[in-house]
């Protein structure tokens, strides 16, 4: 048998150049999707959930929407006018009615593992949302793995599920180490898409993309920038927003890693591999793109 390693597609410039959509000059907003963040669970943590939505607008998103709980609204007081803030505390029909209108949902940044987290992450997980597509990160993917809310169940269609877990989260969901997940993280990687339905990224060096559809891809850049925080929740946002303009669950997912690693890549290149931002990235976002597309 051929290991996967040896059938590997390489992530390069290249991936996403190919599957940009051009942009029609008589194009609206609404032609380029609409995000919603939903994160922020606990209020030292809503600056990761605002990385998200910011990094998804800066992504070419039509439209981005956040949602956190009243208590971490204050920590997003800030946010640039362009994004659509809600504090909701409840999910319901009545307060998260405006889902019908998003295209692609991305819970987890900044969750966090409280009440309000899970009652989010069981609404996104039981209510019609599910038949949007949507990005699992960070503390969604941690509640998941205690299989509290048995997850796997409800999903079904790993074209509208992509998981983004780093080495630790892995381990969690499998119920293993991160050891064992780094001594083969093309098998774990198969694994979490068998065993919950989804498109998977395994982030960390030579992150890897695998679709039980497609071959694996894998991301040739190991960049010790990355390693600061936010950087996971921007690759989030921008997976998210390429996802939101069209492009196929398997290219938004391997063409975001692409594109956040040769951002920090470029950044290194100039600055040297300490003291990258994880809001540097997003700025970074709309040179790089147009670059690709020009």
């Amino acid at each position: 048998m051929i290991h996967p390693e040896l059938l590997c597609q390489e992530i390069t410039s290249q991936t996403l150049k190919v599957h940009l959509p051009i942009r029609n000059n008589l194009a609206h907003k609404h032609d380029f999707g609409h995000v919603l963040i939903i994160g922020g669970g606990e209020l030292h943590l809503a600056g990761a959930a605002l990385l998200s939505a910011m990094a998804a607008l800066n992504t070419g998103a039509g439209l981005v929407s956040l949602i956190v709980p009243s208590a971490s609204y204050g920590r997003i007081s800030h946010a640039p006018a362009e994004l659509m803030c809600y504090a909701i505390d409840s999910f319901n029909r009545e307060t998260v009615g405006f889902l019908d209108q998003v295209d692609v949902i991305a819970i987890g940044p900044g969750l966090g593992q409280n009440a309000w987290s899970k009652q989010a992450l069981t609404y996104i997980l039981t209510s019609s949302a599910m038949n949007k597509k949507i990005v699992y990160d960070a503390d969604a993917l941690n509640l998941m793995a205690k299989d509290e809310l048995g997850a796997a169940m409800f999903l079904s269609d790993e074209s509208k599920s992509i998981f983004t877990p780093h080495p630790g989260e892995a381990a969690r969901l499998l119920k293993t180490t991160s050891e064992a997940i780094q001594l083969d993280r093309f098998e774990s990687a198969k694994k979490i898409a068998s065993q919950y339905h989804a498109t998977v990224v395994l982030k960390g060096a030579g992150s890897l993309v695998y679709n039980q559809d497609k071959l694996f891809s894998r991301c040739p850049v190991a960049n010790a920038a990355l390693a600061t925080a936010g950087t996971g929740d921007v690759l989030t946002g921008i997976i998210a927003g390429l996802w939101a303009q069209g492009l196929t669950v398997y290219d938004a997912a391997s063409g975001g890693v692409g594109l956040h690693a040769f951002l920090a890549e470029k950044h290194s290149q100039m600055v040297g591999p300490r003291g990258l931002l994880a809001s540097e990235i997003i700025r970074a976002i709309p040179a790089g793109l147009n670059g690709l597309s020009g």
